[in-house]
């Protein structure tokens, strides 16, 4: 089966970077290497990009002690400083504190670009789409995963259910805790079954399974798009059968490999 490759523009939104020129820099920086055959765009095999993607998140997570969730509280505490409960007045009384003028104001001083607040890592790590929700002034009851799903890039980290995607987030509405909650396996019934540790390994280092697949079906389907604009409907329908494995898998939550 033809190898899946990826523009500069998409490999941004995979790894988490704001541009091609930042994507190609990255991946340069990693020893990744150009695989355009002609000189008008960058473009990478998947399969590298993603690992690229995967080992900047070790690396990100290993500076914050490979705990996200403590991570995500660092975050929350600096998208949403605690404000003292009294305010004191010129004339030295002191009275409650009108939160909704300061959320008002907040929303009217916050730097509409958390990455740049809160810097690179917690992209690399949960993602800028999850990053932009946690940070967007919304109406009390709007469920910020369903956000974070529309300003998560293509073929990007998206958010999940773990502790620190909560933090974030809050919790997610039904649709999304539906979305997001992989289908059971059935129960192993012998001793020799595999024990779900190596899964659980792969999880604590990157995205998690279910992201991983998702993506490389979104890869697959966008190739398949491209193919059939060029004429290729041969091309085309492979691409289309390897997005509906890769689909599959992700809801199956197959270990990556």
């Amino acid at each position: 089966m033809a190898s899946v490759y990826l523009s500069s523009q998409d490999a941004a939104g995979v790894l988490g970077v704001k541009s091609p020129i930042s994507a190609s820099r990255v991946l340069r920086e990693w020893g990744v290497i150009n695989q355009s055959r002609s000189g008008t765009s960058n473009s990478y095999l998947a399969e590298d990009v993603v690992k690229v993607a995967f080992d900047r998140r070790r690396v990100a997570l290993a500076r914050h002690r490979d705990d996200p969730a403590a991570y995500a509280r660092e975050i929350v505490a600096q998208l949403r400083p605690p404000a003292p409960p009294t305010v004191t007045l010129v004339d030295g009384r002191k009275v409650p504190r009108d939160s909704g003028a300061d959320l008002a104001r907040a929303g009217a001083d916050r730097n509409p670009d958390p990455l740049v607040m809160i810097g690179p890592d917690a992209a690399m790590i949960f993602g800028p789409g999850v990053l932009k929700a946690a940070a967007a002034d919304l109406k009390p009851g709007t469920c910020r995963y369903c956000v974070a799903h529309i300003e998560t890039p293509w073929g990007g980290i998206g958010p999940d259910l773990s502790e620190a995607c909560r933090t974030l987030l809050g919790q997610p509405c039904l649709r999304c805790t539906v979305d997001l909650t992989p289908a059971k396996r059935p129960a192993a019934r012998t001793a020799s079954a595999r024990p779900r540790t190596a899964q659980t390994a792969v999880s604590r280092s990157g995205p998690t399974p279910m992201v991983w697949w998702s993506s490389q079906a979104a890869n697959a389907r966008a190739l398949a798009a491209q193919a059939r604009r060029r004429g290729e409907q041969g091309e085309a329908a492979q691409l289309e059968q390897r997005a509906t494995v890769y689909d599959t898998r992700a809801r199956r939550g197959d270990p990556i490999g």
